[in-house]
């Protein structure tokens, strides 16, 4: 998180400004499309570092499409290229593969509906540098449907058990091949929502928090309303109606019984449809309605809710389904780690063969051989032979599974994808010379202050609802109060910022003693400095 994203967590009035820090130093968790651009930026940006005359075209890039990728966007790949470049000398000129059409085998291998053909491969050089890029700030291995999640750990098997391996996953087969694709809602004029986008989660709701009896059963025991929004929150999370909350237990309020899944069904899904609440504000936008029923669907706000209440509907049986797929891997950790190496590699889907020994070393430029991990705020890269990588990493297959909806705004289907994520991490620019990026600073140092801060912020919220109360416990006057809790705050937060500047320019004064051209750089400064003495 920013700075700023620190500061206005705390803020009791939220700010309508768009701060264009914020947006570039949160870049890796915008869209697709804004990932693939800044991959195509590295691969320029890297190529010209390499003394490629054309860096565009010999990236496999069109140059006015290039010419037209905003600055900021740029500026990423020049730093992350610069990395990579000072990282990794035998990387050869990059090409940007990753919209490539391969062919995908899963569907001739094991007779199954697998039409994916976006090569693993997002940028390479033909050769052994063929690499799959993830964000240092999260991403995502995988999360193909039922027919290619059944190729792909059919694929695993075969090359598990050609390695001496045995292990028996049909249980997992059968919820995969059978079970995810029965979790698709057709016709979804409205999008899942609980994201950027609005759609039936957050429909509903809004209509639970503001319109059901819910609020009222829970009044009975908690007059607080904040406390009763945590309450309602935790309580959907459940069944993944709301962002899911693993520590959902402690927002509970004592004295209710939380919601259950049939009361969830057999009462408030029928309310939800009886009702006069309008959800018309949640349909996709007019130009992607093709269809003669599609627009009748969306005139229709009863239909609508019905719709609503089916895709809620998957969305707790989805939770049921991450149980049991997550049992059937959790006891196989050997085999967990080829399900890892062909996600990530492509190794059996882009060439057929499932049974030869990894890693790849072939020519096929659809299956990535190297794992490229970048961080957009500091420009540091990490790279892992995949192979080596899948065998230390078979845990995310089991702490890091998700079944979810994957659908667009633009999309009338919406199917149910078996997602794996890779977890979020910190590349400093140099990690021997860069123990702490500046994101590391704040987060620690913000944990420090956070209970002190928090309890401030409690007491600057209670003065409206009670300051007879705070003038009780010993301010002279309401004035008084709101001075002294306001100047806490304010002392806390300078106390904050104090530590995080302090902490910043050691690190940096620290590395331009030993290594001022590398200090340079992570500060974004293009200067050699080698042989000054920055500092006495």
């Amino acid at each position: 998180m920013s700075l700023i994203g620190y500061v206005r967590q705390v803020r009791p009035i939220q700010e309508s400004h768009v701060n264009h820090l914020d947006k570039v130093q949160n870049l890796l968790k915008e869209s697709n499309t804004e990932q693939d651009l800044v991959e195509k930026t590295i691969t320029v940006e890297f190529n010209k570092l390499k003394g490629s005359k054309n860096p565009i075209t010999d990236a496999l890039l069109d140059e006015k499409e290039y010419s037209n990728i905003r600055p900021g966007l740029v500026e990423v790949g020049r730093k992350v290229a610069k990395t990579l470049y000072k990282k990794d000398k035998s990387i050869g000129v990059l090409k940007h593969l990753g919209r490539g059409n391969a062919k995908n085998y899963y569907g001739s291998l094991y007779d199954v509906k697998a039409n994916d053909t976006t090569p693993k491969t997002d940028i390479g050089d033909g050769g052994s540098n063929n690499l799959s890029l993830k964000e240092a700030k999260g991403a995502q291995l995988m999360s193909p449907k039922g027919g290619e999640s059944t190729g792909l750990v059919k694929a695993a098997v075969d090359r598990y058990v050609a390695a001496g391996g045995s292990v028996d996953v049909s249980g997992a087969l059968t919820l995969l091949s059978k079970t995810l694709d029965e979790l698709a809602v057709k016709e979804m004029v409205l999008t899942v929502g609980g994201g950027k986008v609005k759609g039936s989660k957050d429909a509903f709701q809004d209509w639970y928090y503001n319109k059901s009896d819910r609020r009222n059963i829970l009044a009975k025991k908690e007059k607080n309303k904040e406390k009763q929004d945590r309450h309602m929150k935790a309580e959907l999370s459940v069944h993944k109606i709301s962002t899911q909350d693993k520590k959902y237990k402690s927002k509970l309020i004592k004295g209710i019984t939380p919601l259950s899944k049939d009361e969830l069904r057999n009462k408030y899904f029928k309310e939800f449809i009886g009702s006069e609440y309008s959800v018309k504000g949640f349909v996709i936008p007019d130009k992607y309605l093709k269809t003669d029923s599609d627009k009748d669907l969306v005139k229709d706000n009863k239909k609508l809710q019905e719709k609503i209440v089916e895709i809620l509907d998957v969305a707790i049986k989805q939770k049921d389904f991450l149980k049991n797929l997550a049992n059937e891997f959790k006891n196989n950790d050997e085999f967990a780690k080829y399900v890892i190496y062909e996600a990530a590699s492509g190794h059996g889907k882009f060439t057929g063969d499932v049974k030869g020994k990894p890693p790849y070393t072939g020519s096929e430029n659809s299956v990535a051989k190297r794992l490229m991990t970048y961080d957009a705020s500091t420009g540091g890269v990490e790279l892992e032979d995949i192979w080596k990588w899948s065998q230390k990493s078979g845990g995310l297959l089991v702490d890091n599974l998700n079944i979810d909806f994957k659908s667009s705004r633009t999309s009338r289907a919406g199917y149910t994808k078996f997602a794996v994520g890779i977890d979020k991490k910190s590349i400093p620019l140099n990690n021997e010379y860069l123990p702490f990026g500046l994101d590391n600073i704040i987060e620690e140092e913000y944990k420090k202050i956070k209970p002190v801060l928090v309890g401030a912020i409690n007491d600057l919220k209670k003065l409206d609802e009670g300051i007879l109360d705070f003038v009780k416990k010993g301010f002279k006057s309401a004035k008084d109060a709101i001075i002294k809790v306001g100047q806490k705050i304010r002392d806390i937060l300078t106390k904050f910022l104090k530590a995080v500047f302090n902490r910043f320019t050691n690190t940096v004064k620290n590395l331009f003693q030993t290594k001022p051209n590398e200090a340079l750089d992570y500060l974004g400064i293009d200067f050699d400095v080698s042989g000054i003495k920055v500092f006495k």
